[in-house]
């Protein structure tokens, strides 16, 4: 059994995480606005798949501010982190490193979310 103290580091590691990976995804989907992203010529995408991949990206990045939406922000990003593994990985180009270790922080991030939850049912 753990102590109050270790529950209470492990949520500050938790929240401050999510703080983090926050403000990276805002600044990350608001970029997709704002820069030229060769989607049509890297993956075949029409460029207007910008738009809802930097909405989702900004929308989830603030979602994990908020305890009550952390975990769909959470499955939301990742679901979008598998998307571009995928791409990077069709496209061979060797991109997929960044978006790996991202969706391997968001999957780290469930499970602790889970656990948690079932701990307190």
């Amino acid at each position: 059994m753990e102590s109050i103290s270790e529950q209470r580091l492990k949520d500050l590691i938790y929240n401050l995480v999510s703080i983090y990976l926050g403000v990276d995804f805002i600044i990350w989907g608001v970029s997709n606005f704002t820069s030229d992203y060769d989607f049509d010529t890297r993956f075949g995408y029409p460029l207007w798949i910008q738009i809802p991949i930097g909405i989702s990206e900004t929308l989830a990045g603030v979602g994990l501010f908020h305890p009550r939406t952390n975990i769909v922000a959470a499955l939301v990003l990742a679901a979008v982190m598998a998307g571009a593994v995928y791409n990077h990985l069709a496209a061979h180009d060797g991109g997929y490193g960044t978006p790996l270790k991202y969706l391997l922080y968001f999957a780290v991030m469930l499970y602790y979310k889970i656990w948690q939850i079932s701990r307190h049912v």
